[in-house]
């Protein structure tokens, strides 16, 4: 009886082992195959390819940016927008299955654009010009001319950036163009300035930067009343450049130019009616480098945060008022005294 019974439960234990074996399934594991990770500023359509999933994912993104598009048994697809900023972003993507959960990092880079940092252009004599401007971006990139200049400025696409052309200027004023180069959140104005000496030519409001740590000066002053810059009466191509300082010197400084290349040239040194009991006054020059008793100083056109032509000085070279031990200036009469100005804004007043 006993052997019988064994010999039951040895076959019972057989065939549940049997069945045991037969019903064990492995569930295979979700794998992400294949994803798209890294994004320029521009953005655009992303994948993610998927091993071993199902109908019932569950697909999340943690960033509006980055957002689902699709989902299928095997593939993802998601959207990343535009990004205007300079900064780089990331955001996660999380797909879940059942118990598992795989996560997916997406990167996108902040807009990089490179352009000409030069924005003002300046053409004496009215002539025609072309002028290439740089500018390339990561994102698109749109141009506009303002209204006003549509007529006579056009552009057109060239590697790394623009050409911009003018026609030549027959309306007899001076003329300004504006072009705007945008791409994402950076947007840059171009300024495009044709123009004649007569443009140059009459009175002059503004601004002038005084210093002089021996007379405690250091400020800025407007410029007074019959500030102007007229012909020589002399008829010799020479122009005279009259800047009255009754208030502060009770003097009117004047100072010859030559017009050359679109600009005022002021050679020093230049004696002045002004005589006080530190010596005699005379226009020289002065920069971040030192003085000098024989310079040039320019005087160009050059646009105002008012969106306004004016002149200032077109390089780092400045005049100042230096007292000399005698009316005609030397480097060894030099008192070591001086009046400096190293700012001047002048716009011009409308007749």
């Amino acid at each position: 009886m006993n052997k019988i019974l064994y010999t039951l439960l040895a076959i019972l234990c057989i065939g549940v082992s049997a069945c045991s074996d037969d019903d064990a399934v492995e569930v295979a594991s979700l794998n992400i195959v294949q994803s798209t990770v890294d994004f320029s500023a521009a953005g655009g359509e992303g994948f993610i390819t998927l091993e071993n999933g199902n109908d019932n994912l569950e697909v999340l993104s943690n960033m509006e940016w980055c957002s689902i598009k699709s989902v299928t048994s095997d593939k993802i697809t998601f959207n990343v927008a535009l990004n205007n900023d300079l900064v780089t972003r990331a955001a996660a993507i999380t797909v879940k299955l059942g118990g598992e959960m795989k996560r997916v990092s997406i990167t996108q880079s902040g807009v990089i654009a490179k352009y000409a940092s030069d924005t003002f252009y300046r053409y004496s004599e009215n002539v025609a010009f072309s002028r290439t401007i740089n500018f390339t971006s990561t994102l698109p990139v749109s141009v506009s001319i303002n209204s006003d200049a549509q007529d006579w400025l056009s552009y057109t696409n060239a590697e790394g950036g623009y050409v911009f052309t003018g026609t030549a200027n027959d309306t007899g004023s001076a003329r300004l163009g504006k072009a705007t180069i945008s791409s994402g959140s950076t947007s840059v104005d171009y300024y495009f300035y044709q123009y004649g000496i007569d443009d140059l030519l009459g009175q002059y409001a503004g601004a002038i930067q005084v210093y002089s740590d021996v007379f405690g000066l250091d400020g800025a002053l407007p410029l007074e009343d019959n500030t102007l810059i007229t012909s020589s009466v002399t008829g010799d191509g020479t122009y005279l450049i009259q800047l009255p300082m009754l208030n502060l010197l009770g003097a009117v400084l004047k100072m010859t130019a030559t017009y050359r290349n679109g600009a005022f040239v002021i050679t020093t040194p230049q004696q002045q009616a002004y005589q006080i009991s530190a010596g005699y006054g005379s226009i020289i020059a002065k920069s971040d480098d030192g003085l000098y008793l024989q310079a040039s100083i320019l005087i160009a056109p050059t646009l105002l945060s008012n969106g306004r032509i004016g002149l200032a000085y077109g390089s780092d070279v400045y005049p100042i008022l230096g007292l000399f031990k005698n009316r005609v200036p030397t480097a060894n009469n030099y008192t070591g005294y001086s009046i400096d100005f190293p700012v001047l804004l002048m716009q011009k007043v409308v007749q």
